[in-house]
């Protein structure tokens, strides 16, 4: 599947110096799953709504991930040197994307970091797939301000938070790994 693929090139990630990683709104755990697997000295936290957490803890039975449930936007995320968001940001009106992000980049320390993996348009829309383009439009009508982001603007919700962008990279089914890290930091 699509989160199995992505899963496995985030596995393929450095992660020196990272000891933990929290999932925010990841699922059922396949992506945490698949990244611990690959770094078994991490310790992982699955954060999601109570539903989806219920599901979560029984495809992860077994196994020694945490699972967290709660709305990201109000309840305590938790502490990790490595946060991780999977086609979350893409949902979210800017107002809301910049409130998550400055609510993970008060928990971070020093030397944390942050992976957005989501769709990233081009700064030029017309060197942006028009896939990207027609999954804009497409978040626009599922979700209420949900959209995809250039660069730029992703950059900008990030400095608003506190946060830099220090790296992108493509990853599979034309998604970014973008990893941000405290502006101070």
């Amino acid at each position: 599947t699509r989160s199995v693929t992505v899963a496995r090139a985030l596995a393929e990630q450095a992660l020196t110096g990272v000891g933990s990683v929290a999932d925010i709104g990841g699922g059922t755990g396949v992506v945490l799953a698949t990244l611990l697997a690959a770094h078994p000295r991490l310790r992982g936290v699955l954060f999601e709504l109570p539903d989806v957490a219920a599901q979560a803890r029984r495809h992860l039975a077994g196994q020694e991930i945490t699972v967290m449930e709660g709305d990201m936007f109000g309840t305590p995320l938790p502490r990790a040197g490595l946060y991780l968001l999977g086609n979350i940001l893409h949902n979210y009106p800017d107002e809301r994307a910049a409130k998550l992000l400055a609510r993970i980049s008060a928990l971070m320390d020093a030397d944390g970091r942050l992976w957005i993996v989501d769709t990233i348009l081009d700064d030029d829309p017309r060197r942006s797939p028009t896939s990207a383009v027609a999954l804009d439009m497409k978040m626009l009508t599922l979700f209420s301000g949900g959209q995809e982001r250039t660069l730029s603007e992703v950059g900008a919700l990030l400095e608003s938070a506190g946060l830099a962008v220090a790296r992108t990279e493509p990853m599979p089914h034309g998604l970014h790994l973008l990893e941000a890290r405290l502006r101070n930091g």
